[in-house]
Order: C-alpha cells, then structure tokens, then sequence
C-alpha cells in the first residue's frame, strides 16, 4: 500500500478515530485495534488491518486505516496515546484537552530563578529542609517562588511562601559563603503583594523584571 502525497492532520485523524471507536462500542478499535489500542504503529501492522478491513467490508475501518498509513509513527503513537487516554477514562477529547490546559497552567504557578529555574517544587522543598536545615516548618507553607544565584565562594537565596492556613505571604531570605550555607536561615518574614511588585523589591540575584512579569500574570489568573 502506497501513502498519498498528502500532509495529514493529526487532530483530524484523532477525531475520525474516535468516532469509529464509539461506532465499535466500548471504545474498541475494531479492524484497527492493534494499531489504535495496542499502539503497533509500524506500516506492517496498519497494511495488516487494512486488509482485514477490507476482508470483513468495514468501510469506515478500511478509510480510517488509509489515513493512519498516510500519517508517520510519531503521528499514529499521538492517535493511540490520545485514543487510550479517552477510552480508559470515558472521557472525551475536548475534557482530556481541559486536562492539559489545567497542567501546564499548574506549570506556571512557580517561578523559580537562578540554578533552581529547571528544578520541581518536590526539589526545592527538599533543599530547604536538607541544606537550610528547614525540617518539618516547611510544613506550614505552600512554595510560591525561589531564586539562588551563586558561585563557587559565596552566593544568595531568595523564596516567597504562602502559610497553608492564613493564606499569607512570606519571604526567606539567605546567603552563604564557602564554609557555611543556608543552615539555620529558615526565617520567613510576612510580606504583602504591594511590596513584592514596589522598586523597593530587590532580592539579590533574582530577575526582579521576571518575577514581577510572572506575578502579575499569576494575580490576574486568580
């Protein structure tokens, strides 16, 4: 079997593959489940099940599958993932895509600067209860921010919290040098939106301008 010479949308694919599912009952594949539940994307497999398509006259399977073969692996692995993500849950693409949206909105809910910019709030929270000595008065906040700019001799830190229980702000401050870090300087101090977003905000070592970008754009969000 010969692919068109035809760029093939992704999304449009999913669509037509979810609405044969629904025709099949139960989310089944039908002639193509062993590309679409079993996620076999090679061109063998789809020639496969177009041929048994064709062999049961099922139409809109035999249509479905000439699609999957015009579209590349990477193209028919989105399809199945997405296909399996809707089926197992019995939920429909547009309530998997409200899904994503929330995650990656959840994504922007931190800002994290300096070395720490790739790090997980999982990870910033271990380095305050490990490095600062933190322990359990972690506990008690929800981490909002953080920045650390350092060298190889001495550097700064800076975290924005907010108190799980009275929703307040605060800041903690820190700086080490090369013989001591951050130990003991778990301190949080209340703090309040104004002074965050005023000039007189200037943490050493954090990109003030980026910061308040992020803010703003987290107060708006609320």
């Amino acid at each position: 079997m010969t692919a068109p010479n035809t760029i093939v949308s992704t999304d449009y694919v999913i669509e037509q593959a979810l609405e044969l599912c629904q025709k099949a009952g139960k989310g089944a594949g039908c002639c193509l489940h062993v590309v679409l539940e079993e996620g076999n994307v090679h061109d063998d497999f789809v020639t496969l099940c177009v041929k048994e398509a064709k062999h049961r006259s099922h139409k809109d399977c035999e249509r479905l599958g000439r699609l999957l073969y015009s579209c590349s692996a990477s193209q028919r692995r989105k399809v199945a993932k997405t296909l399996r993500a809707c089926n197992s849950r019995g939920i429909t693409r547009e309530e998997l895509k409200a899904e994503k949206r929330e995650k990656k909105k959840a994504a922007k809910l931190h800002f994290f600067g300096g070395k720490l910019r790739r790090w997980t709030v999982d990870k910033v929270e271990k380095w305050l209860r490990v490095t600062w000595v933190a322990g359990n008065a972690v506990d008690d906040f929800r981490i909002i921010a953080a920045s650390d700019e350092d060298d190889a001799y001495d550097g700064y830190a800076w975290i924005l919290l907010r108190h799980k229980d009275t929703g307040d702000l605060y800041e903690v401050y820190g700086s080490h040098c090369s013989c001591d870090m951050y130990e003991g300087q778990f301190k949080p101090e209340k703090t309040s939106v104004p002074f965050l977003l005023s000039e007189q905000f200037n943490p050493s070592g954090l990109d003030v301008p980026a910061f308040h970008a992020w803010f703003t754009a987290r107060l708006d969000m609320k």
